[in-house]
């Protein structure tokens, strides 16, 4: 069995969902309802569904999405169900980059949306045992998610994706167990890489991005979380080639991961790298914004040259 972290901020806008119907019974008719949509007192969140104003401003866009499934389930003729990217956002995988879409299981009755994301249904082939309840919805079992979305997403989408399930105790053989029951369907060679490259040491997308494109530019796979005692602290870096003092250390954490550099965090990691040089270690940042640039690459053949240039 997998444990889910606590999720309060969508628990109790879960619970605050309110139909317009029970608007109605509570006195507010249409225009009334338009009034306080106006007004912002009320925020639509799929049509006849809609949460306190307040409330609603006060969610992160990852979580108003969440709510967002959940309002979708409410609003439905027939319990939906599940599957894909909006299977993995409510195990709480990191699904990057973000799909808004609503991915249901193919149900003629769930095609029809107006206010709200889009909804993509899917055609997909059930076995018994792989649906399950999560949070009064239906969705995929935690190891078919991982599956659906390996054999779909891109490399390094999957891969990070993987990464945060192995972070919540799947194994990879379970997964490679699921894989293996669909051998022969589309996308299942790009799943046998993406779970090869998948560790659930890597703590971060940011990580899991980096960690993917040094393999593409075929430099030495690091240790991860790497553990250092200086003279004053104990410290774990992010990725470490500890034979030749070198460490990188990603910085981009959170759902939808804002770049963000604060004057506290960066004398923070002076001091650190500080501590760090004296035990040996050379530690290269990379903030997320970086990852994206073209000189990264080179930043990092700088950095492990002394591996590079070794013999074989």
């Amino acid at each position: 069995m997998h444990t889910l972290e606590r999720r309060g901020d969508v628990d109790d806008a879960v619970g605050q969902l309110v139909t317009r119907a029970v608007l109605g019974r509570r006195g507010m008719g249409m225009n009334a309802i338009n009034a306080a949509l106006a007004a912002g007192t009320l925020v639509r969140v799929r049509k006849g569904i809609y949460l306190p104003g307040e409330l609603a401003r006060s969610l992160s866009r990852w979580d108003k999405d969440l709510v967002a499934l959940h309002a979708h389930a409410r609003a439905a003729r027939n319990p939906p169900v599940f599957v894909g990217a909006s299977a993995a956002r409510l195990w709480n995988l990191d699904v990057w980059p973000a799909d808004r879409s609503i991915h249901l299981l193919e149900r003629g009755t769930n095609r029809s949306n107006t206010h709200g994301p889009p909804v993509t249904c899917h055609d997909l082939t059930m076995r018994s045992g792989e649906l399950t309840a999560l949070r009064g919805l239906r969705v995929t079992t935690l190891e078919r998610t991982v599956v659906d979305c390996i054999r779909t997403f891109e490399i390094a989408s999957g891969v990070i994706l993987a990464d945060s399930a192995l972070r919540r105790g799947v194994s990879k053989e379970a997964l490679g167990a699921a894989l293996g029951d669909s051998t022969g369907t589309r996308g299942t060679v790009r799943a046998a890489q993406v779970l090869a490259l998948a560790d659930g040491r890597s703590e971060s997308v940011a990580e899991g991005r980096l960690r993917v494109l040094m393999h593409v530019w075929g430099l030495p796979a690091p240790v991860l979380q790497y553990e250092v005692a200086t003279a004053r602290h104990r410290y774990r870096l992010d990725m470490a080639w500890p034979d030749i003092g070198r460490a990188v250390e990603v910085h981009g954490n959170g759902k939808y991961f804002q770049y963000m550099e604060t004057s506290e965090k960066l004398l923070r990691e002076r001091k650190r790298e500080a501590e760090l040089a004296e035990t040996g270690i050379t530690v290269l940042n990379v903030w997320w914004e970086q990852l994206r640039r073209p000189d990264l690459r080179t930043r990092l053949l700088r950095h492990l040259a002394p591996l590079l240039e070794q013999p074989g």
